[in-house]
């Protein structure tokens, strides 16, 4: 199986360092992570990750899937634009099912079961059971699991998904994640979404019983200790790009600066979209205050409308109410409103 290879830093190297490696953890001596990573080696869990990584991504700097083939034993990388179907990878599918494992794909759709933990904490510690409609142990079950994630860019890792149709046929699961991104210095494709590592990570908490907060500590670990070395090397870093909104200044939205006359849109696949394109905005409720709340534009659309509510739907996947989105157009948006450009201009 083709995976990807090594993460780099950023930074320049030094002159007696250049081409140094680590041999624990093939990084440079300066970025070395070996103290951060499991003492004894990668871990074993019930659950089998296996992680489809888009060319592009697998020669990013800082990518979290070599961290991955770091820390964890059961875990299959491909590295490929496309997921083959069993008939064009016999081997690869063989992996995935070895053992009598049920293959789950951690992707927003409108059947996805949300991962959690088997019991959440109260404010007063006791444990309260999960809410009705958070059904992990339906994922978990009895038989192991294979864990499918696609690790790209948000277009590259949609496109992979919607050209499989093998992977279109898997039950889904999404995340609902208590915490923000730790990536400070790359900025997620949208508030909730994580790192390909912090995914696994969480989904491990929700699947492996009381071995969960151990592999997720111990898969956080050389993540933290990866980006707090990266930071020293990136100027603008002082500034987390996963921050809420409410902790950042965000501009007012004005629909003239995300919609012009003369855009045109790429034609829907028709199995998708049936409707004639046209402007309309995503929204999301921001902060409370005294006097109401805020709205957050985070993506501008000159699409059709059954695409765009598409697009909602996939942003709201395992986000608490609160944090729904849902579709206006530019007119309907209201006075005051703020623009996420992150997000926005990511559209």
């Amino acid at each position: 199986m083709e995976a990807e290879g090594g993460a780099a830093e950023t930074g320049a190297p030094g002159r007696a360092a250049r081409g140094e490696r680590c041999g624990g953890c093939a990084r440079k001596p300066k970025i070395c992570l070996c103290a951060a990573l499991p003492p004894s080696g990668p871990l074993d869990s019930k659950t089998r990750v296996a992680v489809l990584i888009h060319p592009a991504e697998a020669k990013r700097p800082c990518g979290t899937v070599p961290l991955l083939r770091l820390c964890l034993k059961n875990l299959v990388v491909r590295c490929g634009d496309a997921f083959p179907a069993p008939e064009e990878d016999l081997a690869l599918h063989a992996a995935l099912a070895e053992g009598g494992n049920r293959c789950v794909l951690l992707c927003p759709g409108p059947d996805a079961v949300v991962l959690r933990p088997p019991q959440v904490a109260s404010e007063g510690g006791a444990a309260e059971p999960v809410p009705q409609g958070d059904v992990s142990e339906d994922v978990a079950g009895s038989a192991p699991v294979t864990l499918i994630l696609v690790d790209g860019r948000w277009a590259q890792a949609k496109a992979m998904v919607n050209q499989s149709p093998w992977l279109q046929t898997l039950p889904r699961a999404v995340l609902a994640p208590a915490e923000q991104s730790a990536y400070r210095f790359r900025r997620q494709p949208a508030e909730g979404c994580l790192s390909t590592l912090e995914a696994v990570a969480e989904a491990l908490l929700a699947l492996e019983g009381a071995r969960g907060p151990l592999l997720k500590e111990s898969l956080l670990a050389p993540f933290r200790e990866m980006v707090r070395l990266q930071v020293g090397f990136l100027p603008d870093a002082t500034q987390d790009k996963n921050a809420p909104p409410e902790q950042r200044e965000l501009p007012e939205f004005r629909a003239e600066d995300f919609f012009s006359a003369d855009q045109e849109a790429a034609p829907p696949p028709a199995s998708l979209c049936s409707r004639a394109p046209g402007d309309y905005c995503i929204v999301r409720w921001g902060q409370r205050r005294a006097d109401g709340r805020d709205v957050i534009v985070v993506r501008c659309m000159h699409a059709p409308l059954d695409c765009v509510k598409r697009a909602a739907a996939d942003l709201s996947a395992g986000q608490p109410h609160g944090r729904r989105c849902w579709v206006l157009t530019p007119g309907g948006v209201p006075a005051g409103a703020r623009a996420d450009l992150a997000q926005v201009r990511g559209g």
